[in-house]
């Protein structure tokens, strides 16, 4: 079996500071992202037999051939480093099409190995669009991978629980963090990989002119404005539960988002090219909040809205048109095949997609086949110009970037939860919905969702929240529960620690790699605070911690902070709460 592995070199995620909006690069360290060396770990145990070869590929500058010489040393058998100058500034539909030229040009591989995403920039697109150029099933991102006698089957995590797949190689798939444990070793053993081992290319061996390839080939364009995500924080420290409770009080002012004021007449005569906001026919029910969201903001430049739905659909009232889709399949390949032809006739203004697992793949697979430009992952949609513009988050999680295409559509996925509180819409009839066939192609077979967690939604409905991190085990999660209902918050949230034990589901995890949320009260109890954690609360309106150590990074990113032992600072905050809640003439504390 040949396996090919794509791997890619990434600032690590360090503490970065920014100067005139702009990131200071000089000095930070290079690594390989975290998923790729999962990727290469798993082709290695994949390749036992003597006829079996992995062949690791990466693009950039030449530097990124230390992370090729770091995969063979981790097994791998030879790498190909595909730079070339002309290949600056290139995106990820450019980077997925050398790629896949590449694999050709080395092929042909049984099987395509690659991490979930790119940790610098959360890209989770490249793999998925190799795939589409190669012709090739998609898988992942997978927490169980095997192949037997030319047939794949795993485990692919999707939002709030996992899917059984089997398929016939080749194919594509995609690392998840608890795949295997990641290929990592030391410098030393880098420096005795043997050159002959490393094949370096460029474009034209490629077949591709410059002008194809970079920042002159890409369809997006990140803008050189730099923002660092998240409200400014108080940092207000205590050791007093009731001073903070107080402070909370003073604190716990609504904060209005850009977009939420919107109060335009439903029926007002708006532009025939509509803006589209695809649905993921596996999630449990639509995210209200998204299309709440992306209702607003079409208003906002005088388009349509449009919903795309699957069987059976609940779309809630605020949108224009519905297009259903029905037949055979689910299948994000089939769906993509499907609405690619009327979407090259057709462009709208922008097609919004919730990144989940689902979403990514249809999003990644519709942008390579009509060569448009993907962001992926957002964190936001503003307007600009008369144009609806996608931010996201880069360098793990500490800054903002906006993103503009030139193709005629801004293709957008936007990160779940993150779009929480930045809309409402009127409520009218939703119109009758035009049917669209949706025939099965996909060699995939899928099993329905495992392990489903039905309050994953919840998540992002909820106006309070409880997050624990690894400080608080899970006999500890009943004393908490209690607080999370004397709050009125939604499902107990978590660190990737948290979820990594598996002492919660992992569609509750809050971060980089996680979940991303905007509720008017986040309450931290027994998290380090690591930004790669709290970037996804960072528009919360108010951050409330409680931390044992009163240096722990979690108060910088706090408005109020409680320094103490997290039982009895709980312990406390329910007797707080309890005697705010009894009838007229009880005690009450400030906090209620």
């Amino acid at each position: 079996m040949r396996i090919a592995v794509l791997v890619k070199q990434i600032p690590a995620p360090v503490e970065l500071t920014f100067t005139g909006g702009h990131v200071v690069r000089t000095g930070v360290p290079l690594e390989t992202s975290a998923y790729c060396r999962r990727a290469n770990a798993r082709a290695v145990t994949l390749a036992d037999g003597p006829d079996d070869e992995v062949v690791v590929f990466t693009m950039g500058p030449p530097s990124a051939v230390d992370v090729l010489r770091e995969m063979i040393a981790c097994g791998a058998h030879r790498g190909i480093l595909v730079s070339d100058r002309a290949l600056a500034g290139s995106d990820t539909l450019v980077t997925a099409a050398v790629l896949a030229k590449a694999i050709r040009l080395e092929g042909p591989f049984d099987l395509v190995l690659t991490g979930a995403c790119s940790l610098d920039s959360e890209t989770g697109h490249v793999g998925i669009q190799v795939a589409e150029m190669l012709g090739l099933p998609f898988v992942g991102p997978c927490r169980r991978f095997d192949v037997v006698g030319g047939v794949a089957t795993g485990a692919v995590e999707y939002d709030g629980g996992y899917v059984d797949v089997e398929v016939a190689l080749p194919l594509v798939a995609s690392a998840a963090e608890r795949l295997c444990t990641p290929s990592k070793t030391d410098a030393d053993r880098w420096a005795q990989v043997p050159a002959a081992l490393i094949r370096e290319i460029g474009v034209r061996e490629l077949g591709f002119d410059p002008a194809q390839v970079g920042s002159a080939g890409s369809p997006t364009r990140v803008r050189d404005t730099v923002q660092v995500p998240g409200m400014p924080r108080r940092r207000l420290l205590t050791t007093s539960v009731t001073e903070a409770a107080r402070l909370w009080h003073d604190l716990a002012v609504p904060v209005a988002l850009p977009g939420s004021e919107w109060s335009g007449d439903a029926r007002s005569v708006l532009d025939d090219t509509p803006v589209w906001c695809v649905l993921d026919p596996t999630a449990i029910g639509p995210d209200e909040a998204m299309l709440a969201a992306v209702s607003t903001l079409a208003r906002s430049v005088d388009r349509r809205l449009l919903a795309l739905t699957g069987v059976p659909a609940t779309v809630p009232l605020g949108v224009d048109g519905q297009l259903m889709l029905v037949g055979g399949s689910t299948a994000a390949e089939d769906w993509s095949a499907a609405l690619a032809d009327r979407l090259r006739s057709q462009p709208p203004h922008a097609v919004v997609v919730e990144a989940t697992t689902w979403g990514r793949e249809f999003a990644a697979r519709v942008a390579a086949r009509l060569g448009w430009g993907l962001v992926g992952d957002a964190t936001s949609l503003t307007v600009d110009g008369g144009r609806l513009l996608a931010w996201k988050s880069a360098f793990s999680g500490q800054a903002l970037v906006p993103v503009t295409s030139t193709s005629p559509t801004l293709m957008v996925s936007v990160r779940p939860g993150a779009l929480g509180g930045q809309g409402s819409y009127r409520s009218w009839t939703v119109p009758a919905a035009e049917v669209m066939s949706v025939p099965r192609t996909t060699r995939v077979t899928a099993s329905p969702v495992c392990g489903l967690d039905h309050e994953m939604r919840e998540l992002h409905r909820a106006k309070r929240l409880v997050v624990v991190g690894a400080g608080v085990e899970p006999e500890g999660y009943p004393l908490i529960d209690r607080l999370r209902v004397l709050l009125g918050a939604g499902p107990i949230a978590a660190t990737r620690k948290v979820a990594d034990q598996g002492w919660l589901p992992r569609s509750r995890q809050i971060g980089i790699t996680g979940r991303s949320v905007a509720p008017e009260l986040v309450l931290s109890i027994g998290a380090s605070g690591r930004f790669s954690h709290t970037v996804g609360f960072s528009r919360a309106s108010v951050v409330m911690a409680v931390n044992a150590d009163p240096d722990a990074e979690i108060f910088a990113q706090s408005d109020i902070g409680i320094v103490g032992d997290w039982r009895a600072v709980v312990t406390e905050l329910i007797a707080v709460l309890t005697a705010a809640s009894m009838p007229a003439g009880a005690a009450r504390s400030g906090g209620a």
